[in-house]
């Protein structure tokens, strides 16, 4: 009814369940009553799971890039990290938001998280960074993922928009042989299924990220290089191939013409 008053209650379990329903009216209004942006769970209305998470954690861990938007916008800070484990998220103490964003391979919130300064190389208590994370959070697929051939095109997208995020903040190189391995195998993906974002820029993220330049792959049906698909991929060698295509098509002109005049005339040329 018209000049009704809608009552706000503002709890944990409300809360969360606004992250992990993307809720962002409830949240708005929350940040407008007052609700720090930045208190960790702690269980207050017992009734809740979440102790020791920060609400920017728990939105990256449910994959809500909006969310995320909300909380920086609202002076969320990036790099605080879980105190402890929560029971229904497999959010491990010691990670941040970007180790959570890195592991569903959610590029957009990536690249958000490290706009707001979050620290690229902050290590896990197991010891990883979110470069390496998100090369094995895509080798296992995120939580929920159903694999049709559009899913698995926009978690490759997402996936390298992550990783040039990463990259382009000074992130660390891959160290790790079996990282290494995942990230070539993410290229093949790349060129299988999205070919057409494999460009120079993309190529460089992923030596940049440890791609290791000798590694074999299979481009246009035959076996290259990484370091040959890069110069291959360069403007100025499509370039150069450009202007050899051109030069054998007008030599083809060339002698089709002459063919023509010589047969017209009755002579062999």
């Amino acid at each position: 009814m018209f000049g009704s008053k809608v009552v706000v209650e503002v709890t944990e379990t409300n809360i969360s369940n606004a992250i992990i329903n993307g809720d962002l009216i409830y949240l708005n209004a929350a940040l407008l009553l007052g609700w720090d942006v930045n208190a960790e769970f702690e269980d207050w209305d017992k009734k809740d799971d979440h102790v020791g998470v920060t609400p920017l954690i728990l939105a990256a861990c449910a994959n809500k890039t909006e969310v995320i938007d909300l909380f920086l916008k609202n002076g969320a800070n990036p790099n605080i990290k879980a105190r402890l484990r929560s029971k229904s998220y497999s959010i491990e103490p010691g990670v941040t938001a970007l180790a959570n964003a890195a592991y569903n391979c959610n590029g957009a919130a990536i690249q958000r998280l490290v706009s707001a300064g979050a620290e690229v190389d902050v290590l896990t208590r197991c010891g990883d960074s979110p470069l390496p994370i998100i090369i094995t959070g895509y080798r296992l697929k995120p939580d929920g993922f159903i694999w049709t051939q559009s899913n698995i095109e926009k978690l490759i997208e997402s996936t390298m928009v992550g990783i040039k995020a990463l990259v382009d903040a000074k992130a660390k190189p891959l160290d790790h042989p079996q990282a290494r391995e995942d990230l070539q195998s993410f290229l093949d993906d790349v060129i299988k299924y999205r070919p057409s974002i494999c460009n120079c820029e993309n190529l460089k993220a992923l030596l940049d990220a440890g791609l290791d330049p000798e590694a074999k792959v299979t481009w246009n049906k035959k076996e290259v290089s990484v370091a040959e698909l890069l110069i291959e991929l360069s403007p100025t060698y499509q370039g150069r191939m450009a202007i050899a295509k051109t030069g054998l098509l007008f030599l083809g002109v060339v002698a089709a013409s002459l063919l023509l005049k010589g047969s017209s005339s009755g002579k062999d040329i």
